[in-house]
């Protein structure tokens, strides 16, 4: 009866994959999405959301919604700031725009507000985007190469 219960927690640890998804699809939508979003830098667009990319995939939302949780473990808007975020890092970071307000930059990368950009920034980085900056040149880590 214990090796039950084991199994029973290895599976409930696992992702559920509904069954209208294979593994073959999952990666091919997986792929499709990334290049979508990521190659393509849809995340910077303020106005593109997930119906967009479903329309532009031919994709119902559900296996969009799904295949996002399963494969790149978190939600369209979890995908969508982790790479606005990353981007807003490297212009934090860049001598190149250091005349720019945090409000540039959180346009720049695709927000519509600075609050936006904020608690976007604070949820990912775990501080401001000014803190980011100021501790990061601090440790003298500021690209001026660029």
């Amino acid at each position: 009866m214990s090796d039950n219960k084991n199994e029973e927690i290895e599976q409930a640890e696992l992702p559920v994959i509904p069954r209208f998804l294979t593994a073959e699809s999952i990666e091919e939508l997986r792929n499709n999405i990334v290049k979508i979003i990521v190659e393509q830098k849809k995340y910077l667009q303020n106005n593109y959301g997930a119906k967009d990319l479903c329309k532009e995939l031919g994709v119902q939302p559900r296996y969009v919604s799904a295949v996002i949780r399963i494969a790149l473990k978190t939600n369209y808007s979890g995908l969508i700031n982790s790479h606005r975020i990353a981007m807003a890092c490297d212009y934090l970071m860049d001598a190149q725009y250091a005349r720019l307000t945090m409000e540039e930059i959180g346009l720049l990368v695709g927000y519509e507000s600075r609050q936006a950009f904020y608690l976007a920034f604070k949820k990912i980085q775990k501080m401001s985007p000014r803190r980011y900056q100021e501790t990061r040149r601090t440790k003298g880590i500021v690209d001026n190469e660029k």
